[in-house]
């Protein structure tokens, strides 16, 4: 930083006046805010080869400085030009990162859609953003929309986890500045629905119309307006085709902010079917003039919480009774998207990006060594957060130096990739599998013996004394355990997997912790327990789940995703998703949600 307080940023402008209207949105956006927020910071947007300031829609703020690419493609543009550019102390670049730079590197990464769904992609849409996590492993900082995105990101590349932020976004300037007007061919108000998207398979338009179309809800006198153009693997069916002949489906086209703002004040009702979307823009819009929406159930559309009318996209039925309800319930119904608009602001946005570069402009300031440390511990164990910025050299010194040795011990014993403490017993080492950087603890005990073996996935940790055991008997060989990725096994676990144990994602089991799979049959009061048999059961346990110190888990149960456990309970059959359980046995007790502010008990 060259003064006090203040940035000299450069943006990737490439966007600023074509391209992905999402796109073209948030970067508008983002720099109106930037220059609001921080006045003092020093602004420049790199504009495409040709474009001056005074042609650009919108116009360029008058504080922002303007400079031009000269490669008529985005992706170089942003990966050489930027990497060229001196005198700034940030450079900011969308999707593509630059391939080095003086300046702090931060790459704005929408999604990572293409990673996990390369179906719904074009080959040269493939190939053209398969550079994006290439690139992306120089960039300083990767930030996108959504926490559901950033987890996407983080799971297709796990050397980013410690590099990306989710930020949020905001209602579009342009559009909220925009003063509804009425197309020219517009319909009666409330006799239409509204759909916004480009024309592709992901949006699932085409399922929408035949669910709907199906069940007559739309017809030429309440149809559905489809607001966008072509875009990438195409997506409509004959079904579509033929309801856009009979009127029941009117293709709009892409239409300006003024008429499509006033498509969403006078819609019946704003309906958003797509399979994933790395955020979901259009909500935001539908949102802000009460809109009743009806949308797909998916992770990020689920993170802004109860909005609206939630439907399984690829379920016709599921369809159509949240768009029914939506349709009946009207603008009374909108009342639950009403506080979106203030949830998610573009002053909220460049805070939290400015924020993070700062502090990664002052990381820079500190010794190299520790800086590549604390670089390392993010990669390897998929944290965000790096080193204490209070733990001191020596001390730093001594831990940097016991996870050299337990490296070296784990190399020594055929996995070069995790870290072993000190008297760690492996037993049928052909059924155990050890994901990258994962690391067992002193004393950890796993016998993989099983049909499917023993799993931890990457960064998956043990702590002391834990004991893993795909297998009782060898009378009648278990199912086995998988641990999913950051999962954290606690101090003296008991995992026994005879019955199969799965284990999500991002999981963290306090100390004590036990989960079993397999019950023993006792009804019979004239027989030995031990010669009646077993009862097996898997145990199943979803991402992102919290079991407090010293619960049990048994045979059979079932945790959803993002559930907690508190301290001490005994768990049996469904704890369903956000649920928190406490008690023996177990019960429900409280729920989390997107605030934070539901009742939040002791749990250990």
């Amino acid at each position: 930083m060259h003064a006090e307080n203040s940035l000299r940023i450069l943006f990737d402008a490439y966007w600023w006046q074509s391209g992905p209207p999402s796109g073209r949105n948030v970067l508008t956006s983002l720099v109106d805010a930037w220059v609001q927020e921080f006045p003092g910071d020093e602004v420049t947007v790199a504009l495409p080869p040709g474009l001056d300031r005074g042609s650009t829609v919108p116009l360029v703020p008058d504080s922002v400085a303007v400079r031009n690419f000269h490669v008529p493609l985005q992706a170089l543009a942003a990966s050489v030009e930027l990497a060229a550019a001196r005198g700034y102390d940030v450079v900011l670049a969308q999707n593509f990162t630059p391939v080095r730079s003086d300046a702090l590197r931060a790459t704005f990464v929408h999604d990572a859609m293409f990673q996990e769904h390369p179906e719904w992609f074009t080959r040269a849409e493939r190939q053209y953003l398969a550079a994006i996590p290439a690139l992306a492993r120089g960039a300083d900082l990767v930030f996108t929309s959504s926490e559901s995105e950033k987890e996407r990101i983080v799971r297709f590349n796990a050397g980013l986890a410690g590099a990306t932020k989710a930020v949020g976004l905001g209602l579009a300037t342009g559009f909220a500045s925009a003063q509804a007007t009425p197309p020219s061919d517009a319909p009666a108000p409330g006799r239409y629905l509204l759909a916004v998207g480009r024309l592709n398979v992901r949006k699932n338009l085409e399922f929408l119309v035949d669910a709907l179309d199906g069940a007559g809800i739309i017809s030429p006198e309440l149809p559905l307006l489809v607001v966008g153009v072509a875009d990438g693997a195409a997506g409509q069916s004959v079904a579509f085709d033929r309801a856009v002949r009979a009127g029941s489906v009117v293709v709009c086209g892409y239409l300006p902010d003024g008429e499509l703002k006033w498509l969403y004040a006078n819609c019946a009702a704003f309906v958003f079917p797509s399979l994933d979307e790395g955020f979901g823009l259009p909500l935001i819009e539908a949102a802000s003039v009460g809109a009743p929406i009806a949308l797909s159930s998916i992770p990020s559309f689920k993170e802004f919480g109860l909005i609206g009318n939630f439907f399984d996209p690829r379920d016709a039925g599921s369809v159509v009774e949240a768009v029914t309800r939506a349709l009946e319930e009207g603008r009374a119904g909108a009342a639950a998207s009403a506080g979106l608009v203030e949830r998610y602001t573009w002053k909220a946005t460049v805070r939290a990006m400015r924020g993070a570069i700062v502090e990664q402009i002052e990381r820079r300031k500190e010794p190299v060594f520790r800086r590549i440390i604390d670089s390392a511990y993010k990669r390897t164990r998929g944290l965000d957060q790096g080193l204490d910025e209070d733990l001191g050299a020596e001390d730093l010194a001594r831990s940097v130096g016991r996870r050299v040795v337990e490296r070296v011990r784990a190399g020594l014993r055929g996995y070069p990739s995790s870290y072993f403490g000190r008297s760690v017993t492996l037993r049928n080492r052909r059924k155990l599998r050890l994901g990258s950087d994962t690391i067992l603890g002193h004393g950890v005990t796993i016998d993989a013996l099983s049909r499917r073996g023993v799993v931890l996935r990457d960064h998956a940790t043990v702590d002391q004394g834990a004991i893993l055991r795909g297998s009782g008997v060898i009378r009648n060989l278990g199912v086995g355990i998988v641990v999913g990725p950051r999962t954290s096994i606690g101090a003296f676990n008991v995992l026994l997997g005879q019955g199969g144990i799965r284990i999500g994602s991002d999981c963290l089991l306090g100390p004590s912790v036990t989960v079993v799979s397999e019950n023993h049959v006792y009804v019979d009061d004239s027989r030995p327990i031990r010669e009646q048999g077993e009862v097996r059961a898997e145990t199943f346990i979803g991402d992102d789940v919290w079991i407090g110190a010293g619960a049990v888990v048994l045979g059979g149960a079932r945790i959803g995703t993002g559930a907690v456990i508190a301290a001490g309970a005994v768990v049996r059959g469904e704890v369903g998703p956000m649920e928190i359980f406490g008690g023996v046995p177990a019960r429900l007790i409280g729920r989390r949600t997107a605030k934070g502010d539901d009742f939040s008990p002791e749990l250990g």
